[in-house]
């Protein structure tokens, strides 16, 4: 913990508590100490610890090959995309790893296919949405990959297609 506090920037407060492993819905101290999980890491991990079937699919997975980029084709991204698809009534998803970068995705269209929202003062212009697509654009800008946020002003902010 002391090392943690040395070299981790502390933006939260953080429980006395080192968490050695997880099973099921439970996890276990260093001490073998149980604990119910009511955090599953902020949501994130809602599928429990160590689960069986899980554990043979990344295993299997990771014997094959651990990340493909988005250059490539992948045999099982068109079949989740096509679920995720008509689960959600839209034409297309995009495949992500951070909110950041599903807000850059999202600014990106929005400057491709955009038109004019009120934001509060400010206004977005660009051109028009195609149908099934709608998007909301914070003050954000975005320049590959790294994320800014300008200073708050009550101008319009002007987002162009290239």
């Amino acid at each position: 913990m002391d090392m943690e506090r040395q070299f981790v920037l502390q933006n939260y407060a953080r429980y006395p508590l080192v968490l050695a492993r997880g099973k099921g819905c439970h996890v276990f101290d260093l001490e073998g100490r149980r604990y119910l999980d009511f955090i599953t890491g902020i949501g994130v991990n809602a599928l429990g610890h160590a689960h069986p079937r899980i554990l043979k699919v990344l295993r299997d997975q990771a014997g094959l090959m651990i990340h493909a980029s988005n250059l490539y084709f992948h045999p099982y991204q068109g079949l989740l995309a096509k679920r995720l698809a008509e689960m959600s009534g839209m034409a297309r998803v995009f495949f992500c790893n951070t909110g950041t970068e599903g807000m850059e995705g999202a600014l990106k269209m929005l400057r491709a296919h955009g038109r004019s929202w009120p934001l509060g003062r400010a206004a977005v212009k660009a051109k028009p949405l195609p149908s099934r697509v709608s998007a909301m654009a914070p003050s954000v800008r975005t320049l590959q990959g790294t994320t800014i946020m300008p200073e708050v002003t009550n101008e319009p902010l002007e987002i162009a297609a290239p």
